[in-house]
């Protein structure tokens, strides 16, 4: 399994699971490699449209990264989210991203189905990324996700489409806006 499509399976399974307090082995975590390797100031913006109960939200998000220590990474999450046409109050926080976190359990990990490579456009430029698409159930809710991820982007997540079947249908595409690193 390539780097890119183990990030982005790990960063859906950290998305999706809740760790426990038992003593369970630390592994290096992917959300902070592939966030520590760029300087504070890179950034990514995306953009993402979830239908669901006839309903389409739009959610605008810019992650910037402010802080890269040994044990952490510290990004700025900016969102601004409009509901059936109706724009909410723009948020904006602070999120550590720990440089090592508790394995997932095998029962938690995501099923790969395929997964290849692909070049995007971004910002008019191509660029190479892997993809890998899983599915998986947890706690009730069955999903299926794509996503590409890309060492040229802060986070490496270029694009996400995702499904979910039960408890109630929704699908939710995502994609990057801009990004910019900082040397």
């Amino acid at each position: 399994m390539g780097m890119g499509t183990r990030t982005a399976l790990l960063l859906l399974v950290g998305a999706l699971v809740c760790t426990s307090a038992s003593a369970a082995e630390m592994i290096d975590n992917p959300a902070y490699e592939a966030w520590a390797q760029y300087e504070p100031g890179s950034f990514v913006s995306h953009k993402g449209v979830t239908q669901t109960q006839g309903m389409n939200i739009v959610a605008s998000t810019t992650n910037t990264l402010k802080e890269v220590t040994a044990e952490k990474v510290v990004i700025e999450i900016k969102t601004s989210v409009s509901m059936g046409g109706q724009q909410m109050p723009p948020s904006t926080q602070n999120m550590d991203i720990p440089a090592k976190v508790e394995e997932p359990d095998e029962t938690a990990k995501p099923k790969e189905i395929e997964k290849g490579t692909e070049e995007l456009e971004v910002k008019g430029k191509k660029i190479k990324t892997e993809w890998v698409k899983v599915e998986m159930t947890q706690q009730g809710v069955t999903m299926t996700a794509t996503t590409w991820s890309s060492d040229e982007v802060p986070g490496k997540l270029v694009k996400m489409v995702s499904e979910t079947t039960t408890p109630m249908v929704s699908k939710t595409e995502m994609t990057v806006e801009d990004y910019k690193i900082e040397k």
